[in-house]
């Protein structure tokens, strides 16, 4: 399968990262790999009994990761995907864009800071979101274009149109 990817789009904000395979790739694979890590531990903790492996899975997946609401819509020209990413800043994200689904990562670092009678405190805590999208139809990643607000990530994906090979 051929690969469309279109390199980060500038705007006068942040660039949103539409990433290059082999980053999103690789960030991918570190989710992967927080989440192997923790589900053995789930798993020791709990004796390493046999036939508890799926449950620590996604046990820890869901402490790990945020859950993605996303909607997909679709015109007779395009791909509409709008994906529900709160807290996330355009930096944050990257989207990889095949031509046939979509997928979204992000990390985002949130730090509370709080002052009560003369003592102060400052936590830190990472958020990670990871979704794949199926698309309805082909798409042509080179063409898209987003827009982060409110919240809500937006990825306009134009579709592919298959020529007639007819000609003037």
């Amino acid at each position: 399968m051929s690969t469309a990817i279109v390199a980060p789009i500038e705007t006068k904000d942040k660039a949103l990262s539409i990433s290059i395979p082999d980053s999103l790739t690789e960030e991918m694979r570190r989710i992967d790999e927080e989440i192997k890590q923790f589900a053995f531990h789930l798993f020791q903790r709990r004796g390493a009994l046999p036939g508890t492996d799926f449950e620590d899975w996604l046990t820890a997946e869901a402490l790990l990761l945020k859950p993605v609401a996303v909607n997909v819509e679709q015109d007779k020209d395009r791909v509409i995907v709008r994906a529900d990413v709160p807290g996330f800043t355009q930096k944050d994200l990257k989207v990889h864009i095949e031509k046939d689904f979509v997928k979204i990562c992000g990390k985002a670092k949130q730090t509370h800071k709080s002052n009560n009678e003369g003592m102060s405190a400052s936590e830190q805590s990472f958020r990670k979101i990871r979704t794949t999208v199926d698309l309805p139809a082909n798409v042509n990643a080179k063409e898209s274009s987003y827009a982060v607000k409110d919240g809500v990530l937006t990825l306009t994906l134009p579709k592919e149109h298959k020529s007639t090979g007819k000609t003037n």
